[in-house]
């Protein structure tokens, strides 16, 4: 009796598995410039911006800030990738908020409908408040997040991480 009991259990539960491993197999790769999730790359290329200033953050992991000086035509404050084990791991962008609506429209071309959005209430420090819409848009190994208010309501800041190719987490570092 019990196996007649889990067996009609463990087929019902299949579907959902196979659906969210081709759901998966048929999102595209992230693509930005010469950069491609989940391909290696060569950091002696000089196809990695205009000008490079890059740290090593470990013995895998690269950080290159200031790569991309304009973005959908616009002007960007910050900018710079992340390279563990030889493959993109994180890239990130802040701009003007006024050019939000731009990138966003061009990010939209290229991606296509976004997985989510979602609208925030922020605050800035002196107490007032306001609204941000978040953008989110869905890979095959990780994701590209849009924020219409950054690190400062006067700033977007777009990131993509992947999420198969992180470098491990450091131990927080305790010295007071």
């Amino acid at each position: 009796m019990k196996l007649i009991i889990i067996l009609p259990m463990l087929i019902l539960a299949s579907p959902n598995e196979e659906e969210k491993q081709s759901e998966a197999s048929t999102k595209p790769e992230f693509q930005f410039g010469q950069f491609v999730s989940n391909t290696t790359f060569n950091m002696s290329s000089e196809a990695f911006g205009q000008k490079k200033y890059c740290t090593k953050l470990s013995q895998t992991s690269v950080e290159c800030k200031q790569t991309f000086s304009v973005v959908a035509g616009t002007r960007t404050l910050i900018s710079g990738y992340e390279i563990h084990n030889s493959k993109l791991y994180r890239l990130y962008i802040t701009g003007d908020r006024i050019s939000f609506p731009t990138v966003l429209r061009a990010f939209n071309q290229k991606y296509g409908t976004p997985c989510s959005f979602e609208k925030k209430n922020v605050q800035n420090r002196r107490g007032a408040s306001f609204t941000s819409l978040n953008v989110t848009w869905c890979f095959k190994t990780g994701k590209l997040v849009m924020k219409e208010r950054g690190f400062s309501v006067d700033t977007y800041y777009a990131e993509y991480l992947d999420d198969s190719n992180q470098p491990p987490k450091k131990e927080a570092i305790i010295d007071f």
